[in-house]
C-alpha cells in the first residue's frame, strides 16, 4: 500500500475519535479562571460548614455556575443527598417537639390532680385528696409534691384517729403550707429568659411560642447563646409552654443545671426566680412579664 493509501486510511480511523472530542469540548465549556475561583470557593465553604440549610444553598449556585455536565450530575446528586438529610433533621425535630408536648401533657395532668387534691385536702376531705394524690403517683412515682402532700394527708388521718384537739392543731399548719403551695401554682401568661451571667448579661428573651429552643446554632435554637467555650450544645434545652406553665427539657451532651441541680434527660416544671446554669460561666433566669 502506498504511503498516501495508509495516511488516508489512518485518518478515517481516527476521525470518529477525533469528532468525538470536538463534541465533549463542545458540551463541556472549561470555566474562565475567575468563574472556577469562585466554584472553588463555594465548594471549600460547602466542606467547612455543618449547616445544612447553608449546603443546599451553595449548592443550588453551583449548579448555576459549573459548566461541566459531569459536575453538574456530582452537584445534583449531592443536593439530593443534603435534602434528604433536611427532611430526616426536621421529621427528628418533630418527633422530638411530639414527645416534649406529651411529657408536658403528661406533667400538667400531675399538676391538675395536685392542685385537685390540695383543694379537697383545704376542705377537710382526706380520703378523696389521698385518692387523687395516688392517682398522681401511679404515673409520676417520684413527684416530690405529691409525695409531700400525701405524708401531710397520712399525717392528717393519724391525727384524726387520736383526738380531734390535734387534727386542728396540724390542721392549722397544714393550711399554711397549702396557701403557699397554691400561690406558687398561680402563674402570668408571659415567660422570659434573662442572661444573668454569661457573655451577653441581660440580654432577655420573651417565651412566645410553644416550644422554644435555648442553643448555640442558630439555625436550630430560638434563644442563641453565644458561648465562647463551645461548651454549650445546638440545641441545649426547650422551654415548654403548656397553659399558664413553662416546662424545662434538656437535650445537652454536658448536661444543665436547674438551681444547681441536675435535670439531664427530664421534663420540670418552672418557678419564678429559677436558675438554669448551661455552663459554669453562662447561667439564665426563669420570670414572668
Amino acid at each position: 500500500m502506498s504511503t498516501i493509501g495508509r495516511n488516508l486510511l489512518l485518518t478515517l480511523l481516527l476521525l470518529p475519535l477525533i469528532n468525538f472530542q470536538a463534541a465533549l469540548q463542545e458540551g463541556s465549556p472549561s470555566p474562565d479562571p475567575e468563574q472556577r475561583r469562585h466554584i472553588d470557593e463555594l465548594w471549600n465553604r460547602f466542606y467547612d460548614t455543618e449547616d445544612l440549610k447553608l449546603k443546599e444553598a451553595i449548592l443550588v449556585k453551583l449548579l448555576t455556575l459549573e459548566p461541566d455536565s459531569a459536575q453538574k450530575r456530582n452537584v445534583g446528586m449531592e443536593l439530593a443527598g443534603v435534602r434528604q438529610l433536611l427532611r430526616q433533621q426536621e421529621k427528628k425535630k418533630e418527633d422530638e417537639r411530639q414527645k416534649q408536648v406529651a411529657a408536658v401533657r403528661r406533667r400538667e395532668q400531675s399538676v391538675a390532680g395536685l392542685e385537685a387534691a390540695g383543694r379537697l385536702y383545704h376542705q377537710g376531705r382526706l380520703k378523696e385528696a389521698g385518692d387523687k394524690v395516688r392517682e398522681v403517683l401511679k404515673s409520676d412515682s417520684h413527684n416530690q409534691e405529691a409525695l409531700r402532700l400525701r405524708e401531710w394527708i397520712d399525717r392528717d388521718q393519724q391525727a384524726a384517729r387520736t383526738t380531734r384537739t390535734t387534727l386542728l392543731g396540724l390542721g392549722a399548719a397544714v393550711l399554711l403550707g397549702l396557701g403557699a403551695l397554691l400561690f406558687l401554682w398561680v402563674r402570668k401568661s408571659k415567660g422570659v429568659l434573662t442572661e444573668i451571667e454569661g457573655p451577653e448579661p441581660g440580654k432577655l428573651f420573651k417565651l412566645e411560642k410553644e416550644v422554644c429552643v435555648v442553643g448555640s446554632l442558630e439555625a436550630e435554637a430560638d434563644f442563641i447563646v453565644r458561648d465562647p467555650s463551645r461548651r454549650v450544645s445546638r440545641r441545649h434545652c426547650s422551654l415548654v409552654k403548656s397553659g399558664k406553665r413553662y416546662f424545662l427539657v434538656d437535650h445537652s451532651t454536658n448536661g444543665t443545671l436547674l438551681n444547681g441541680r441536675p435535670v439531664k434527660g427530664e421534663t420540670v416544671l418552672l418557678r419564678r426566680g429559677d436558675q438554669i446554669a448551661l455552663t459554669d460561666e453562662i447561667v439564665l433566669r426563669f420570670g414572668y412579664r
